[in-house]
């Protein structure tokens, strides 16, 4: 391969790579589930866990940020379901840490420096680690 030929591969790859990672979509397994005899008790079954589930999140998430315990009760005696499914939206719209872990940002990491090489060794440098 000549030189131009490998520099025209190495970007296109590093082009599909990225292209790749930015496809890559939220996968919610829940959604899909066993044919029961009544879906509508299933569905009703499924809301309600994910309201006690939601629930339970927004308290850990308010004690987590310093709010006395009996203060978080009284606030989740007061609101509704509805409530709490927009402060879980609105959480995940301000950037606040609902979940993850430091997994995602070593990959991130990693997926750079390989792309800094990449772009390095297109551009005729030598990497040297001493």
């Amino acid at each position: 391969m000549t030189r131009g030929t490998l520099r025209s591969v190495a970007a296109g790859t590093a082009a599909l790579c990225l292209w790749v990672l930015g496809m890559v979509g939220v996968a919610v397994a829940d959604l899909v589930g066993p044919h029961p005899s009544n879906p509508v008790q299933t569905w009703a079954e499924r809301n309600a866990r994910l309201s006690r589930w939601e629930r339970q999140l927004v308290a850990q998430w308010l004690r987590d940020y310093g709010y006395p315990p009996e203060r978080v009760e009284q606030w989740m005696a007061r609101v509704t379901d509805a409530d709490i499914h927009g402060a879980i939206l609105q959480a995940e719209n301000l950037g606040l840490p609902y979940g993850g872990d430091a997994l995602e940002a070593i990959v991130v990491l990693l997926i750079i420096i390989i792309l800094i090489i990449i772009i390095l060794r297109l551009l005729g440098k030598e990497i040297i680690i001493r």
